[in-house]
């Protein structure tokens, strides 16, 4: 990661510059005036690290969330009043397309991806992995 190597490169600096001012090769002056500048430099390197992994944690659990809604969304829209359908195609749909007989629903984004990956064929090319629910699902 590049944040943590811009956090080493800056304490390998600040060691570097210590070892100068203690062989007399820079001044104690210099050297503080470096210090102060690199470790202010880490902290703020290191502000951004902590950010990063509590966001990590943030899409996380929003992502965990996402998926739960997810598998009982279905069930809670058929179950819905018809205000409430429609204010969930309003969200997830952008458009319909009519052919005559049916409306074909364009999807917004990411709603597009979710529809389009309905299909277990375009899951599973190979057919179905676990071999309790190809049992399950095609009885001898």
């Amino acid at each position: 990661m590049r944040l943590q190597a811009r956090y080493q490169t800056l304490q390998n600096a600040v060691d570097s510059a210590y070892e100068d001012q203690i062989r007399g090769v820079i001044s104690e002056d210099l050297f503080m005036r470096k210090r102060r500048l690199w470790e202010s430099e880490m902290a703020d390197v290191q502000n951004q690290l902590n950010g990063l992994k509590s966001a990590t944690h943030s899409y996380q659990d929003e992502a965990l969330k996402l998926l739960e809604l997810a598998q009982v969304a279905y069930t809670q829209y058929l179950a819905a009043p018809m205000t409430k359908k429609a204010d969930i195609l309003r969200c997830t749909v952008s458009n319909f397309s009519f052919d005559g007989v049916s409306a074909t629903p364009t999807h917004r984004k990411p709603f597009d991806i979710l529809a389009e990956g309905s299909s277990l064929q375009d899951w599973q090319p190979l057919g179905e992995s676990n071999p309790c629910l190809m049992a399950e699902n095609h009885p001898s």
